[in-house]
């Protein structure tokens, strides 16, 4: 019996032995792990595929009119029509004029129909029209212009004549001479230009304004439609003839003149 209480009491000291040993590797495991630094991880970001691409804002020059190929083939063959025509018509003309992309529009070439002509820009001394006709149009003296406004003038009466609006006869076309007196006389050298009466009974122009008249009327609200800018001047109306296309421009756009069109400076 006293065998068996001592191998009982030896085997409990072995096993807390044990557990002793146990315990204290434990501990000097755990304070190693203490000992380690922790390691901390971040997610990185997503790659970036591509820098960004600064934005440049592109400016287009404004492009001159005169480089298109249909203006250079009007120019070539004088056709004034076609190169308005070809710059976008008249109001796309006098943009470009006014922002100096027309190099070819030469305000100062009395053959173009454009041609601004008065007291300070007068028509060169010794140049006149090639082209000089009589028109259909009634004439009280004879008078003659540019075969292009010619044409124009007659369709134009002939249209007044049909509208009932009454006779005109014509008192003033091309001359050779230079004038002052009358603000559009300087027109007049151009061929382009001429001055117009009311005709009632066969009495032309017998002194009353024409702007009183229906002669006045229909000229002020159509002759713009066959090309021709209109001004009063008491007992006359003034036309300068320059193109369906700028008349309609000059027309729409409320202008009394070619030069207020285009932007001329007074001289």
């Amino acid at each position: 019996m006293a065998a068996r209480r001592g191998a009982v009491l030896l085997a409990m000291a072995i096993g807390g032995s044990a557990l002793i040993a146990t315990a204290v590797a434990a501990a000097a495991g755990g304070a190693d792990a203490a000992a380690e630094p922790s390691v901390i991880t971040q997610p990185w970001p997503d790659p970036v595929s591509a820098l960004p691409v600064p934005q440049v804002r592109s400016v287009v020059a404004a492009r001159q009119i005169c480089d298109l190929p249909t203006m250079r083939e009007a120019s070539a063959a004088d056709d004034d029509g076609g190169m308005v025509l070809a710059a976008g018509g008249g109001a796309a003309l006098r943009a470009a004029v006014v922002s100096a992309r027309a190099d070819c529009i030469d305000l100062a070439d009395p053959a173009r129909i454009w041609v601004i002509a008065d007291a300070a820009r007068p028509v060169p001394s010794g140049w006149s029209p090639s082209d000089l006709v009589v028109p259909e149009t009634p004439s009280i003296a004879g008078t003659r212009l540019r075969a292009e406004a010619a044409e124009s003038l007659d369709h134009l009466h002939r249209a007044l004549d049909a509208a009932g609006g009454g006779d005109i006869a014509l008192t003033a076309g091309y001359t050779d001479q230079s004038g002052a007196a009358d603000p559009g006389a300087a027109e007049h050298r151009t061929g382009l230009a001429v001055d117009v009466v009311a005709c009632t009974s066969g009495d032309c122009g017998a002194g009353a304004d024409i702007a009183t008249t229906s002669q006045g009327a229909w000229l002020t609200q159509n002759a713009w439609q066959y090309g021709w800018i209109t001004t009063m001047t008491g007992r006359e109306a003034h036309l300068r003839y320059v193109g369906t296309e700028i008349a309609r421009a000059v027309h729409d756009g409320g202008y009394s003149s070619l030069q207020q069109f285009f932007a001329a400076p007074a001289r």
